[in-house]
């Protein structure tokens, strides 16, 4: 995926994680196309931000799940309470 994007808005439009063009050949192949015709439809540049939301929101919702994960340890004092 080696080429220039000159669009500002088409710039910021790809720029987005790596993870997500390793994750997804679409997004992988939206991105070609542009790079190989200069253009992208009206229906691939909504398909595009459509895929892109969905895998920023799994992000966020794995993210959050991993912070609401409770760490399980016991304080030594509450320890030593409890033994007696």
């Amino acid at each position: 995926m080696q080429g220039e994007i000159k669009d500002p808005e088409m710039k910021k439009m790809f720029d987005i994680p790596l993870e997500f063009y390793k994750a997804s050949s679409f997004l992988c192949d939206i991105k070609v196309k542009y790079l190989q015709y200069d253009s992208l439809s009206e229906r691939q540049v909504a398909a595009f931000k459509n895929t892109v939301e969905k895998f920023t929101e799994a992000a966020a919702e794995e993210k959050a799940a991993k912070a609401a994960t409770p760490v399980e340890e016991a304080a030594p004092a509450e320890e030593a309470a409890a033994e007696e």
